[in-house]
Formats: structure tokens, sequence, C-alpha cells
């Protein structure tokens, strides 16, 4: 089971790539109920802006990245990544490394994208979150992104209430009037509090954001859900990584911290090797963190 980039020379039969989830803040000016970080009404730490990472962090994840003998994805999220102030610097480093292959934000689109140093790497997932985002700044920042070349897609939270589902619904019939129907994917939530029905919802063509790698074949997220597959025993290319608040390396798909700490182990990049690994999960959690996509290559030049 292998999930790949976005990169367009990326084949599925590369197994030389490493996945890495940042979390440099803690801050989020949302409080979704379904949040993987449980920022909830009843937690409100998602208001901290005490752990967020500094410049001198954020050099020291260049330098580890720089050491590392893969082609990476980083994927900056949160909290909210537009409020971390080190994101402008952090970026151009990241555009110079090589093996960066691809930078991702994944943003709720409250504020805009104005400002953002660019390049070819980049790419922005816009996070549509029906019972709080903004669908005019969302959808600014979407023309945004199709001006300035910058690959992008729509991602909506796939939360099963009727309020959601009515909001769900109408952003959907807004986002085809504008002509970005092909940027929409769905991701359904991956939560014990909340009970997952893939046919709760009927939007027609609207792909998963998530394609998993199975015994050479694809299959969908949501087909998953139908068909109640379990990866117990599955060979799996273990590639993601997941950078918590505090420093601490883990496996995304496990969320336990099965290495060291970035910050304070120097040699980490140099040294980390992938393991393979027979699953013992039975549901592959790495969704939830890394929720990684495939586009072709066609697709990339033609709609940037």
């Amino acid at each position: 089971m292998i999930n790949h980039g976005t990169d367009p020379h990326c084949d599925p039969n590369d197994l030389d790539w490493v996945n890495i989830d940042l979390t440099p803040l803690l801050f989020c000016n949302y409080h979704c109920p379904y949040c993987y970080n449980g920022f909830t009404r009843e937690q409100p730490f998602y208001m901290d802006k005490s752990v967020m990472w500094n410049d001198h962090h954020a050099d020291i994840l260049l330098h580890q990245f720089s050491e590392m003998k893969y082609k990476l994805m980083i994927q900056i999220l949160g909290g909210e990544p537009l409020f971390w102030k080190p994101l402008n610097r952090f970026l151009e480093g990241l555009y110079k490394l090589d093996n960066v292959r691809v930078p991702r934000i994944y943003t709720n689109a409250y504020k805009k994208l104005d400002g953002i140093p660019l390049n070819p790497k980049l790419e922005v997932i816009l996070d549509y979150h029906p019972m709080c985002t903004k669908n005019e700044t969302l959808l600014y920042n979407a023309k945004y992104c199709r001006d300035h070349d910058i690959k992008f897609l729509i991602k909506i939270m796939m939360y099963q209430t009727p309020e959601a589902k009515h909001n769900i619904e109408k952003f959907v019939k807004e986002v085809t009037d504008l002509g970005f129907r092909d940027k929409l994917r769905t991701a359904y939530i991956n939560n014990s509090q909340i009970l997952m029905d893939p046919n709760y919802f009927d939007l027609g063509d609207i792909p998963s954001m998530v394609t998993y790698h199975i015994n050479g074949k694809e299959i969908d997220e949501k087909d998953l859900w139908k068909t109640n597959l379990s990866f117990t025993g599955q060979k799996c290319h273990l590639n993601y990584l997941a950078i918590r608040p505090a420093g601490e390396i883990c496996q995304a798909c496990l969320g336990i911290n099965t290495h060291s700490n970035i910050f304070e182990d120097m040699d980490f990049g140099k040294n980390y090797r992938i393991p393979d690994v027979h699953c013992w999960v039975g549901y592959c959690g790495a969704n939830c963190c890394t929720e990684l996509i495939k586009v072709d290559e066609e697709e990339g030049d033609e709609n940037g």
C-alpha cells in the first residue's frame, strides 16, 4: 500500500519518496468538531499561540531535510499554517532544496494567500469546513492560485450532519458555477465519534482526496469504507513521518513517537532510512494526516 505525491514524474513503483507532515503551530481560528488535533469548543487550546516554531526551528528543519537521501513531500499543517510567522522564509528555503519535490500548504483559507512566495513546486490545499469556512475568502484564494499558476485543490470535509450537508451541497454548486469543479476533492472523516457513511452524500463524480495503491490497483478512499478492506498483513513501505509540535518524530499512520526529536538529533536526516513492514493496524490511519493525491502530468500542465 503506497500513496504518492503530485510530482508528475513519480512512478507508482518508485519507493524513494518520504512524506513529512509538519505541525509548526497549534493556533487555529476555527474550532471544527472533527479536527484530528482536537481543536473543539471544549478544548480551547486551539487558540494557544505559545506553541509555534520560530526561525531557529525552521533552519534546523531545512538542514535535516537537505541531508535526507529521498525525494520529499513536505506538508505544512497546523493549526492554521498561514498564521505561522516563519512560513515565507521556510518556503523559500524549501524551494532551494533539490530533493524537496513538493512543498504543500493545507489551509482553511481564512487568510488570503497574497504575499506567499511563489514557486512551481508549491501546492496548496484549500480546506472547506462546512461549519466554519468563509466561502468568499476560499474562492478568492482559488482564483489567486489559478491566476498565479499555483497547483491547488479544494478539499471538502465530509461532516455528516444535516446542516453540514446543506452547506456542502450549496458550496459545490457555487464552485461548479465558477468553473472549479475539477479542483474539488472529498475527505471522509476518520473519527471514532463520527459514524462514517459513504452514501450520506451524493456529489456525483467528485473523487476522494486519497487514492490507495494496493497490490498494483488504485482504490478510492470512499470505496474502502464500502468494502471494509483490512490492511492487516499488507506489505507497507512505511514512508509517512509526522513532526509534532515539540519536535517528536512519529510514523504518521501510528501517531506514536517511533524515532527521536528532530530539533535535538542533528544526524536524523542523514541517518534516516525508510523501513518496510507488514501492517498490524488493520485500517490505514495515514490518510488523516497525509491525505495524498496523484495528479496526472497533463492535468498539472493544463490547469496549473
